[in-house]
C-alpha cells in the first residue's frame, strides 16, 4: 500500500469513528431528552405538556401514551404542520372519561397542522374542542369512535374554526350530538361517510329527532337543494338525526 493510500485509510477511519461517536451523542441526548420529558415513560398525566411549543413530525422511540389529565397537551403550537409519533391514546383513566375539562382542546389552536392520520379515540370519552381553531387542517384520516364518545361542550366542538376541513373518516358509530359548523369544504365523500356512521334511531318510539348535527350553511344547502345532497339529507333525516 502506498504512503498515499494509507493515509487515505486512515482518514476513512477517522471519518467513520468520528461519525459513529455523533451518532451516539444524538442517540444518548435523544435518550436522555425522553427520559427527562416522560420520567422515565412513567408519566401519565400531559396537561399542557407541550403546549406553545413545536415538536413538529418529532419520532418518539416509544409511544406517548397519556392515560391521565391532557388538556391543551398540544395548545397552540402554531409553528407544528405535522405532529410527533406515535400517540397512543387507547387507554385512559376515570379522571379523563369522567372529566371533560381534563381532555378538552388537546390541540386547539394549532394553526398550522393540516393532516390527522389515524387516532383512536374510543377511550377517551369525548373529544371537546380537540382540534379547534385548527385553521389549516384539511384532512383527518380516520377517526375511531364509539356511540358514547361526546363532541359538544360549553366551549365548542371539535371542529370549530376548522375552516379549511375537506375530508374526514369515522370508524364507530356517532352517538351523540356533533358539528360542523365552520366547515363549508366537506367533500361529499366526507359527508356520506359520516351520514352512514351517525347511530340510527329510527326504531325509536316517537317521531321527533333525537340528535342533531350541525353544518356550515353552505353544506345546509348542499343537502337541501342538490339532487345527491338529497340522498345524504335523507340518509340523516332517516336516522332521526336533525340538521341545525
Amino acid at each position: 500500500m502506498s504512503v498515499r493510500d494509507e493515509i487515505l485509510e486512515r482518514k476513512a477511519t477517522i471519518k467513520e469513528n468520528n461519525q459513529k461517536i455523533y451518532d451516539q451523542g444524538v442517540l444518548d441526548s435523544k435518550k436522555a431528552f425522553e427520559n427527562a420529558l416522560t420520567n422515565n415513560w412513567t408519566r401519565n398525566v400531559y396537561v399542557r405538556a407541550f403546549s406553545n411549543t413545536n415538536y413538529n413530525g418529532y419520532e418518539f422511540s416509544q409511544p406517548i401514551k397519556p392515560t391521565n389529565v391532557m388538556a391543551q397537551m398540544f395548545y397552540s403550537c402554531e409553528a407544528m404542520t405535522e405532529l410527533p409519533k406515535p400517540l397512543d391514546f387507547s387507554e385512559i383513566l376515570t379522571t379523563c372519561t369522567d372529566n371533560y375539562a381534563n381532555r378538552r382542546a388537546v390541540f386547539s389552536y394549532c394553526v398550522k397542522l393540516k393532516v390527522i392520520h389515524d387516532f383512536n379515540m374510543r377511550a377517551i370519552g369525548g373529544l371537546e374542542e380537540w382540534f379547534s381553531y385548527c385553521e389549516s387542517l384539511e384532512t383527518i384520516e380516520l377517526l375511531r369512535v364509539n356511540e358514547d364518545t361526546v363532541y359538544a361542550a360549553s366551549g365548542g366542538t371539535p371542529f370549530y374554526g376548522c375552516r379549511k376541513l375537506q375530508n374526514i373518516k369515522f370508524d364507530g358509530v356517532i352517538g351523540q350530538n356533533i358539528g360542523f359548523l365552520q366547515s363549508p369544504l366537506l367533500t361529499k365523500k366526507s359527508l356520506i361517510n359520516i351520514a352512514e356512521h351517525l347511530k340510527d334511531f329510527s326504531s325509536e318510539e316517537g317521531t321527533d329527532n333525537l340528535r342533531t348535527i350541525t353544518f356550515h350553511d353552505t353544506i345546509k344547502t348542499y343537502l337541501r337543494d342538490d339532487p345527491e345532497g338529497q340522498i345524504i339529507g335523507a340518509m340523516i333525516a332517516n336516522k332521526r338525526w336533525g340538521v341545525m
